[in-house]
């Protein structure tokens, strides 16, 4: 008879199980969600709102600057794949490209020098010669214009 008012082991095993375990439990969930309360019923003033704003945008700016260094040192050791027979041909290409554009640049220059060596060379060797018999009557001709008297309209 005693044996039927024992009670059973599995029972003392639960009862203890939930002392140990389950109870702490509740009672640490419990707390958490006074807590919880006790923040969603506070009133927060305008200068913690503020200060909160402020902390976190200079967190994100931090966060982006860090992910554009990130992205900009993996862009700078990016794959480069090997040179092939193709890419060579693109690069002569766009040399001789520049090149021609250069030539472009400086053919309007060139050609002005061309002229101006040309000018200079005729006047040097090519330059026509004044008789003496002009010479001379070209500055009698400037002499009668100095002594001749002006006439005074009226």
């Amino acid at each position: 008879m005693q044996v039927l008012k024992q009670v059973p082991v599995f029972k003392k095993i639960e009862e203890q199980y939930e002392k140990t375990i389950v109870l702490p439990k509740i009672e640490q969930e419990k707390r958490i969600l006074s807590e919880i309360r006790e923040v969603s019923h506070r009133r927060y003033d305008s200068v913690e709102i503020k200060k909160h704003i402020n902390e976190y945008q200079l967190k994100k700016k931090q966060i982006e600057m860090e992910i554009r260094k990130k992205r900009s040192d993996t862009t700078s050791q990016s794959f480069q794949a090997p040179k092939t027979k193709f890419s060579y041909a693109i690069e002569d290409e766009l040399e001789q490209q520049k090149e021609l554009r250069e030539m472009k640049q400086k053919q309007p220059q060139q050609s002005r020098q061309k002229i101006l060596n040309y000018v200079t060379y005729v006047k040097e060797f090519h330059m026509p010669k004044a008789s003496e018999n002009k010479n001379h009557e070209l500055q009698q001709m400037k002499e009668k214009i100095k002594t001749q008297p002006r006439q005074v309209s009226t």
